[in-house]
Parts: structure tokens; sequence; C-alpha cells
């Protein structure tokens, strides 16, 4: 999730949102991406859990306000964001 905010937050603008579809353990990804959704300024609005028919891996919606402009220096070059994430 922070590597995935480093690739959208900084094209949002501010006062647009970021909305991703995640599975599995979403609260402490959440939790673990908080700095970066800071830095890049971004801020978590809801956690929607989403019902697909057929599905049960505990699927959800996380939707991210663009709060204020990110830093001019993000998104770095490719690969660092993987290699040392926010």
């Amino acid at each position: 999730m922070r590597v995935l905010m480093e690739f959208t937050l900084p094209y949002c603008r501010v006062g647009g949102i970021v909305i991703t579809h995640k599975k599995g353990e979403v609260a402490s990804e959440v939790v673990a991406s908080l700095h970066a959704m800071e830095v890049l300024g971004g801020s978590i609005r809801e956690v929607r859990g989403v019902d697909v028919e057929g599905l049960r891996d505990g699927r959800a919606l996380v939707v991210v306000d663009k709060v204020k402009p990110t830093p001019a220096k993000y998104p770095r070059h490719p690969g660092l964001p993987a290699k040392h994430p926010l």
C-alpha cells in the first residue's frame, strides 16, 4: 500500500481522491501506509468492505483524500519505491 500510494497520490490533484481495491489484511496495510500518505499529501477517508459473489477473501475499497500538494521529489525514480518504501 505504501508503494501504491507513491504511484498514485503524486498524480492526484488536491481535492481529489484515490480509491484502491485491496484484499486480505487491509487494516494492517492501511496502518503501515499512514506515514506514506501523510508525506505524499493524502489522508485516509474510509475503508469500505466489498462483497463479491463467490469470493470470501476480505476485499475492501480504501479511499484516500488528497489534502495537500505532494513534494516535488515524489514519485521517486522507478524501482526506488519498491526497494525503499516510505
